[in-house]
């Protein structure tokens, strides 16, 4: 409203109708930047949304990218040992912590790690060793050969595991079996880690790995059986 408008009003309409108006003008505006506030907010979720998209987008192809780089390291090896030790090198990227443990017998030995891990854990790891009956979560990925997601106790992966990790009550671990003609040589571990260095697992990559492993294991072991019978 202009002033040449406000002093008409003034002049010509009596309080009343000027209180009316006024309560109505109020009820306009309100409803305006209510809209105004939904319509901006409607523009807000969907950059959000996009912006989502985008980094979903983005980090499916660092993925990709990190998976394709792990399967020419793990190919690049020609002996079981290489390839367990380029494994726990390639999970770490996909979990904060990673281990490899060797099935011998009723036992599991510790092999190697990766990831974010204090100093001389290398050392410490490669001195465990306990029965499969001590950690049940551990037994069973041996024994059904299928991936186990366990809770970080003493009964479910041995209580020198637990130490060795430093792992509490709430922290959830990943155990991959790693089969050679239906029987499990060896289990993958995987742990988010802790603190600032802390990260998801990923889960689908790890199951990739281990496919991967497997298949290459069996594929070097029948070029070296053809090479020592020709």
């Amino acid at each position: 409203m202009n002033s040449r408008l406000e002093e008409a009003i003034a002049e010509t309409i009596e309080e009343v109708v000027e209180a009316s108006l006024r309560t109505k003008l109020e009820d306009v505006t309100r409803e305006a930047l209510e809209r105004l506030k939904s319509e901006c907010g409607g523009v807000l979720d969907d950059a959000v949304e996009e912006a989502r998209d985008t980094a979903t987008l983005e980090s499916g192809r660092q993925t990709a990218q990190a998976l394709a780089e792990s399967s020419r390291r793990i190919r690049s090896e020609d002996s079981i040992t290489g390839i367990a030790s380029a494994l726990v090198e390639c999970a770490a990227r996909f979990c904060g912590r990673s281990a490899l443990f060797i099935h011998k017998g009723d036992q599991l030995l510790g092999f190697r790690a990766a990831g974010a891990l204090g100093d001389g854990f290398g050392p410490k790891l490669q001195e465990v060793a306990f029965p499969l009956s001590e950690a049940s979560s551990l037994a069973h990925a041996v024994e059904s050969l299928e991936s186990v997601e366990s809770q970080a106790s003493a009964g479910e992966l041995s209580q020198q595991v637990v130490d060795l990790f430093g792992l509490g009550n709430g922290t959830r671990v990943h155990l991959y079996p790693i089969a050679l003609r239906q029987k499990a040589f060896a289990v993958l571990y995987a742990d988010p880690g802790t603190g600032e260095e802390k990260r998801d697992v990923l889960t689908s990559a790890l199951e990739v790995l281990v496919s991967l492993v497997e298949a290459w294991i069996e594929a070097v072991g029948g070029r070296k059986k053809t090479t020592n019978g020709s």
